[in-house]
């Protein structure tokens, strides 16, 4: 009875390291490394798999997609000057801020043409308001022409500030 009983453990030790050496054979085929030869990787008819190296980074909360969006607001864009569309700065899709700067009307040059001449004749009826009021001081003029004088530079001054807020409609 002792003999068989030897027999007996003897027979499930080979038949256990018989088994794990199937699991562990299996196991590697399964899972083997990434530097296997190339002519196992390879044999006909075994599907192509990419492995790369897993790397710890976070995971952000956005999804590039492909497709169309529809708008559901439509904002027109007017401005009360007149003229070809130039210097357009945004294209489809872009995220614009309040306030920024989305094109310029093609006949910005005359107004700021007009804006330069405004402010000089600005600047020059200021300086003749000053000569006048000091000849005036001086009794070398008639008060009237100080009035005059003070007209003309108000005139100057509202034209400017008209020039000025004409320019700016050439900006979208």
């Amino acid at each position: 009875m002792v003999s068989y009983t030897l027999r007996s453990q003897r027979g499930r030790f080979v038949l256990a390291a018989t088994l794990l050496i199937v699991v562990a054979a299996a196991g590697w085929a399964v899972f083997r490394p990434a530097s296997a030869p190339a002519a196992i990787a390879t044999a006909p008819g075994a599907p192509v798999v990419l492995v790369s190296e897993a790397m710890h980074e976070s995971i952000s909360r956005t999804m590039e997609l492909t497709g169309s969006v529809e708008a559901v607001r439509a904002a027109l864009l007017a401005s009360p000057a007149e003229g070809p569309v130039q210097g357009l700065r945004v294209l489809e899709g872009d995220t614009v801020n309040r306030g920024a700067l989305l094109l310029t009307i093609g006949r910005r040059e005359a107004a700021d043409a007009s804006l330069a001449y405004a402010r000089e004749s600005a600047r020059r009826e200021a300086e003749e308001l000053k000569r006048v009021e000091e000849l005036v001081g001086m009794g070398a003029l008639p008060s009237e022409q100080l009035d005059q004088a003070r007209v003309n530079h108000e005139r100057a001054r509202a034209q400017f500030q008209q020039a000025e807020q004409l320019s700016s409609d050439y900006q979208v």
